[in-house]
């Protein structure tokens, strides 16, 4: 029947039709072999005695499981095999066509059944296919939510807690904490750093800032280590006993960070840190309060000489805070008026007149009284407003001077501190001629003392600016002389005109507790002095054994409470009358 020429020609019409409608993973031969089959098989069920149709719903099935599912495929079979094929076979007779329709309607039956749970079976795999894509994505949302909050706790660079990991990870110890458990904050800074990044470039000092992480973490005793960001690290030590806890784990990680110099690439480098400490009790305490504290003790120990640690005091913290407050008030204070000058008289040791009277500047302040210049001229310098504050004390001093001559016939110069900064400012020497110029002061009453800091270096500008106020006739004074770094030959380049011998040495000589290493060292800067041809002027002369040591050691000319103390402008002049 294979060859029959009926079936070959039903077999090229659906081969052609399945082609069209459906996509059948079969070459021509396999495809033709295959639905001669299907068809010689419905040819035999329809003749078949006894009739059953039966084998026709496998058929259908058959069909969908070799692929023939496009959504025509079934009417162009009904067409083929019901409009020509009982033609073809001359079974249009009695019983075959009603057989046929009912063979056709089993095949079609089993077909759609087979596609139906073909569709079912499809929808259900793609519906556990979308759920597994969603809990799969579900999966990665949350793996990547818990990959960037790990991130956003840790510094790239070092793999270390970052300053938030840090902040949590304190945060969960305090409130983890109870009864009186106390912890350490550590809180270290490189030495030098910047100068080491912008030799070496960021790529390298990256490198070190890595570097020194491992270093800390192998050092570290197994606590906590932490990047805040920049080139500062920290350590937490939980579960302390005191400050010498701290301080141990400290000396250690500081000792070993300067042992061996760190290799970047093939470099070694040398690298110190300074550090700031806080330890204290949990209870009462918080994240921020204990960096603040950490913070501040490091301001400490980098000020202090760097590459060591400093521990927070409360104490320390109350003066700073109020000397921060005094600096912050300052402005204010040259503003309105509230620094005013009292005067303390320089007497010759030879005749017992006053040679000279220093202005020293006073801040009467509203809340706290006379505030003496350590209370507020460090800070003047550091913010610079030492500048218009010494141009300030130089006028009002200028102007107070001019009016001397109003009570005495001799009246003294005046004697007036300039701060370094003055010196080293611009136009410093035009802005000194134009105050004595507005407040009619001669030059030669005008006597101007500087620190030997602030004249050390003859590249700076102060040698010529205080040159040419000399040549002016002002007279230039050392100030503190033997504190500084001065040395001889430099001073004889320095247009001075007197030696001011510090306190410190001046209350350690005469009488019988007099120190004799410091009477020495006296008697030879005052025979420096004149062997340079200047005046010497003791500083802090408060007993008359010192006034005595001093005048047969020759000294011009003293000034202390021996004799007068510091005095407001009226009292000063009820003396000069």
């Amino acid at each position: 029947m294979s060859s029959d020429p009926a079936i070959a020609e039903c077999v090229r019409l659906l081969a052609r039709a399945a082609r069209e409608t459906s996509y059948v993973a079969m070459d021509n031969d396999t495809l033709a072999r295959y639905l001669r089959g299907v068809v010689g098989e419905i040819a035999a069920t329809v003749r078949a005695e006894p009739f059953s149709t039966a084998r026709a719903y496998g058929l259908g099935a058959d069909l969908v499981a070799a692929h023939f599912t496009g959504p025509e495929m079934s009417g162009r079979l009904v067409k083929v095999l019901g409009g020509r094929l009982l033609g073809d076979l001359g079974l249009d007779r009695e019983p075959y066509p009603e057989r046929m329709a009912a063979v056709l309607g089993a095949v079609i039956t089993g077909y759609a059944r087979s596609l139906r749970a073909r569709a079912l079976d499809d929808q259900e795999d793609i519906l556990r296919a979308a759920l597994r894509a969603h809990a799969d994505a579900e999966r990665a949302l949350r793996e990547s939510e818990e990959r960037r909050r790990a991130d956003a706790r840790r510094d790239p660079l070092t793999g270390l807690p970052n300053r938030l990991g840090i902040a949590e990870q304190v945060q969960a110890v305090l409130a983890g904490a109870d009864g009186g458990e106390r912890l350490g904050l550590c809180v270290l800074d490189l030495d030098r750093f910047h100068a080491l990044n912008d030799t070496l470039g960021p790529l390298a000092a990256d490198s070190l800032l890595a570097a020194v992480a491992e270093r800390l973490v192998e050092h570290a005793d197994g606590h906590l280590v932490g990047r805040l960001g920049g080139d500062e690290f920290i350590v937490l030590v939980t579960g302390t006993l005191g400050p010498e806890d701290l301080v141990k784990v400290t000396d250690v990680v500081l000792t070993q960070l300067e042992r061996t110099p760190l290799l970047v690439g093939s470099t070694p480098l040398a690298v110190s840190a300074s550090a700031g400490l806080v330890e204290r009790e949990v209870a009462g305490t918080d994240v921020d309060e204990l960096l603040r504290a950490a913070d501040i003790a490091l301001t400490w120990a980098k000020a202090d000489g760097r590459g060591r640690w400093r521990l927070f005091e409360e104490g320390r913290n109350a003066t700073d805070t109020a000397r921060w407050t005094l600096a912050a008030e300052l402005p204010r204070a040259l503003r309105d008026g509230q620094l005013v000058l009292h005067y303390q008289p320089m007497v010759s040791l030879a005749d017992g007149r006053t040679h000279a009277v220093e202005a020293l500047v006073r801040w009467e302040h509203p809340a706290h009284g006379l505030l003496r210049p350590g209370r507020f001229i460090p800070s003047a310098e550091e913010t610079g407003l030492i500048v218009p504050l010494g141009r300030q004390v130089l006028f009002d001093a200028c102007v107070e001077a001019a009016g001397w001559d109003e009570v005495t016939a001799d009246p003294p110069l005046v004697s007036v501190n300039m701060a370094a900064r003055q010196i080293r400012t611009p136009g410093v020497v035009e802005d000194v001629l134009a105050i004595l110029a507005e407040t009619g002061l001669p030059p030669e009453r005008l006597q101007l003392e500087v620190t030997e800091t602030a004249v050390i270096s003859p590249a700076d500008g102060a040698l010529s600016a205080l040159t040419a106020l000399a040549r002016a006739g002002i007279r230039i004074a050392i100030d503190d002389f033997g504190t500084g770094h001065a040395n001889h030959t430099y001073l004889r380049r320095l247009p001075l005109h007197e030696l001011k011998l510090a306190a410190e040495f001046v209350t350690k000589v005469g009488g019988p507790d007099g120190d004799l290493l410091d009477q020495h060292l006296t008697a030879g800067m005052i025979r420096l002095g004149h062997t340079l041809g200047l005046t010497v002027t003791a500083e802090g002369v408060e007993t008359a054994d010192q006034v005595e040591w001093l005048r047969e050691a020759r000294c011009d000319t003293v000034q202390g409470w021996h004799f007068f103390p510091a005095l407001p402008a009226a009292e000063l002049r009820s003396v000069l009358v």
